[in-house]
């Protein structure tokens, strides 16, 4: 459809747009008498009208905000898009969502609020933040084109988004107020956004297909169900289905335990605003269920007063006379900058008066930044056991809160300006970023902990004031031995080192600059923790740092610098780091050691692939960033061990994989059986070829002749030619041009040869010592394609003939 005539269907119908996907023009399906039996992901080549093209189905429960009805070959779906006011009369608005390749139902269409798409969406845009996380767990990040940048803080906790973020691979649609045009320049099929009726219309009167949705405005459980409203447009309602049903009962069992007390505390809800009144929710928005739901009383409900407006307000006086005894005081300032009591005190001392504040059981929203309006938005069961275990801590003893945050009470220990910390009978509540000033052998400077789950390489015990950090020797490392550190909280004594510890290694903590002398698997760390400001500089400036903005632009600025530690040590012992990393050499860490650094020696690549990712927790030791670490591995754990289970269970036959490349001296080589890239093969479904049957030897020096007997006939190759993606050009001729011994191996010329350097050396660094769900799922995709069809590959590139 032209442009023209989409404008003479604007100025027709106010509100109807046909959009048009890509799809329609390249992929089909054809379509039979015998129907389906799962949503196409194709257009319909032949249509007919006898075929219900959606055998799979959801249904609205829970929303208080829109309902979906189905049609053979398209649904309507009707939203009320009357957002910011309950008592306001509903403004209903309905979308029209045909399968690509059949007719527009034109009578519907022309009726006055109604949009049209076209299904399965290709091109969309998040333009609010609403559904980012409906669309992180649905796995629609390829269709995502673009978003509002200005939503980046706590987007670390949906992995996926992240990583194509920092690659640059989303689009900046600007904020809000900036206009139109960069939205038009992406030419989405599809917007989802929710903001007021002048700025829908104005979007719309352009061009732009704006879908109204804000899954704030719903209870719980409507919330979560945003997984059903958004897989509509892609017809994955099956995946959304399987998503939604374990959340909604463990939230149903959850709600049903609370409300089964009969001790039902007080809850306050809201803040005091910037006009000194006191700002609280509607009665149906999702914090104020949640706190019935999990067994509470709101004292500001809707007896007391009007409940009308998206932010309803009292005075100040109202909430202190009602809310100012309750037990527990649930904050709803946006991204308070406020850590403690003191802090909130001094922003505005009537904070002061509500004893929640007081008591330590004022909480706020921000525990994980922004991502509040995303992951806890769709995981609401994880949201009410946070609420429960603080109302009713003796039901849910061994939760720990995700998504909440905790206000230090009064006269908890707080950062002074020098960046020293008192000490008092309160311990802290959060693992300390400074010194401390006045030493208690009593406090747990620690209260943040990690522990390795799958790492077996090292191993951390806490004590009130250090942490005995033990790292195994090296596999490949000449001399490696087993190395104790023992990291001491600054401002606080360093402990006996005698009998275990006498050759233990103190390094004070947390550490503030940093060096490392190898690759840059701990860089990723430090991007991640948020603290790569400490980074002073590294052995060379390792490629894929482009992937790592904020440690890339240390080495752009000069903040940071390449210097070989094998060349001089002067350019290191000049900038005096705190810390001094080393992967791959004893003699290099204890050269630096005699020179006076703090030398680390530490190599995850032997590791299990989740015991790789966890040298997150490990760095974190030295930074007092353990919360922060726990964190950001929950939900690459959870990845990785779902899919990894999901290949265990469905996956019947294994392809056989020869990994490695012939080298320059006309050998070859590979990994041993317990290096991280052959486990990743053995977790992503295959049977490594050459560790069945040299697992006893070195893999550096294999005879060619050897593996061309053994493997030439493996079902695929993994080229790992270093720099493959400029040596080989991404193609057979090119691998042939390289190694004309590479057409040895059927694989090659059967399309079914990869290599790993998409993105350079970061398959090393973000792939392999961080996001290694990430790297199964495109080694599942290239194995089992059936079982992942549309994932896009991160780090792999598979050869084109």
């Amino acid at each position: 459809m032209t442009k023209q005539t989409m404008t003479s269907l604007l100025l027709s119908f106010s509100l109807l747009f046909i959009t048009s996907s890509s799809l329609a023009q390249t992929n089909t399906a054809s379509s039979t008498t015998e129907g389906l039996t799962e949503n196409v992901q194709e257009c319909v080549e032949a249509y007919d009208p006898a075929i219900d093209y959606f055998p799979d189905k959801v249904e609205a429960l829970y929303t208080a905000q829109w309902s979906v009805t189905y049609h053979n070959h398209y649904k309507v779906i009707t939203v009320d898009s009357t957002y910011d006011d309950p008592a306001t009369e509903a403004s209903l608005e309905r979308y029209i969502l045909v399968q690509c390749g059949t007719p527009i139902p034109e009578e519907l269409a022309a009726a006055e609020d109604t949009l049209v798409i076209e299904v399965p969406v290709q091109r969309l845009v998040e333009a609010g933040g609403g559904v980012l996380g409906a669309v992180e767990m649905l796995d629609l990040l390829d269709p995502l084109v673009a978003w509002r940048d200005q939503f980046t803080t706590g987007v670390e906790y949906l992995p996926n988004t992240s990583a194509k973020y920092a690659a640059g691979d989303l689009g900046d649609i600007g904020e809000y107020g900036s206009g139109w045009e960069a939205t038009l320049n992406v030419e989405p099929d599809l917007l989802i956004a929710y903001d007021n009726r002048e700025t829908i219309e104005e979007a719309r009167s352009l061009g732009v297909p704006y879908i109204f949705f804000s899954p704030f405005a719903e209870g719980p459980l409507g919330s979560a169900e945003q997984l059903k409203f958004v897989s509509l447009f892609f017809n994955i309602e099956d995946k959304a289905n399987e998503l939604f049903t374990p959340i909604a009962e463990e939230y149903l069992r959850l709600r049903d335990l609370a409300q089964a007390q009969s001790e039902k505390p007080s809850v306050l809800l809201g803040n005091i605003n910037s006009q000194g009144a006191f700002n609280t929710r509607p009665y149906n928005r999702i914090e104020s269920i949640l706190i019935e739901d999990a067994g509470g009383v709101r004292i500001l409900n809707e007896d007391i007063f009007d409940y009308s407006g998206f932010f309803p307000s009292v005075s100040l006086e109202v909430a202190l006379e009602l809310g100012g005894d309750a037990e527990y005081w649930f904050s709803m300032a946006y991204l308070p900058a406020e850590e403690t009591a003191v802090d909130f005190i001094a922003t505005d001392p009537l904070n002061g008066e509500f004893q929640a504040l007081r008591t330590g059981n004022m909480f706020h929203r921000f525990g994980r930044d922004e991502d509040y309006f995303r992951t806890p938005s769709i995981r609401v069961d994880e949201l009410l056991a946070d609420m429960v275990s603080i109302l009713h801590p003796e039901l849910l003893p061994s939760h720990e809160v995700i998504h909440l945050d905790r206000v230090a009470g009064e006269t908890a220990s707080q950062p002074s300006v020098s960046g020293m910390v008192s000490s008092s009978s309160n311990a802290p509540t959060t693992n300390l970023q400074g010194c401390v000033e006045t030493y208690d052998a009593a406090t747990d400077y620690f209260p943040d902990k990690v522990a390795p789950e799958f790492a077996e390489g090292w191993s951390v015990d806490y004590y009130s004031n250090y942490k005995v950090v033990t790292v195994q020797p090296v596999p490949n490392v000449t001399n490696a031995r087993t190395e104790t550190y023992v990291l001491v909280q600054c401002g606080t004594p360093i402990p006996s080192l005698e009998n275990e510890l006498a050759d233990a290694h103190v390094i004070s903590v947390p550490v503030s600059t940093f060096w490392t002398a190898s690759g840059s698997g701990w860089f990723v760390a430090l991007e991640y923790l948020g603290v790569s400001d400490a980074v002073l500089g590294a052995n060379v400036r390792a490629a894929g740092l482009e992937y790592l903005p904020n440690i890339n632009r240390r080495f752009e600025d000069g903040l940071a610098i390449p210097a070989r530690a094998s060349d001089s040590f002067e350019p290191i012992l000049a900038v005096e780091p705190d810390l001094f990393h080393v992967m791959f050499s004893q003699d290099v860490t204890d050269q630096g050691r005699e020179l006076g650094l703090k030398g680390v020696l530490y190599n995850s690549y032997w590791e299990p692939p989740l015991g790789s990712a966890e040298e997150i927790k490990l760095v974190s030791l030295f930074f007092n960033r353990e919360a922060r670490a726990n964190d950001l591995l929950a939900p690459v754990i959870q990845n990785y061990l779902a899919l990894e289970q999901r290949v265990e269970t469905e996956v019947a036959a294994r392809p056989t994989v020869l990994f490695g490349n012939i080298n320059r001296d006309g050998l070859f080589s590979s990994q041993p059986p317990n290096r991280i890239d052959i486990r990743l093969l053995e977790d992503a479904g295959t049977v490594p070829i050459l560790q069945q049957v040299v697992a006893d030897q070195p893999f550096n020096a294999i005879p060619l002749e050897f593996v061309i007997e053994v493997a030439s006939s493996a079902d695929f190759w993994i080229d790992t030619t270093y720099f493959a993606d400029t040596r080989l050009g991404n193609t057979v001729a090119g691998s042939l041009a390289y190694q004309p011994l590479n057409s040895s191996f059927d694989a090659l010329t059967q399309g079914r040869a990869v290599h790993q350097f998409r993105r350079g050396t970061d398959v090393f660094a973000t792939g392999q010592s961080y996001r290694v769900d990430l790297l199964l799922r495109d080694l599942v995709h290239i194995f089992h394609p059936e079982l992942l069809p549309d994932h896009t590959l991160t780090w792999f590139t598979v050869l084109e003939p």
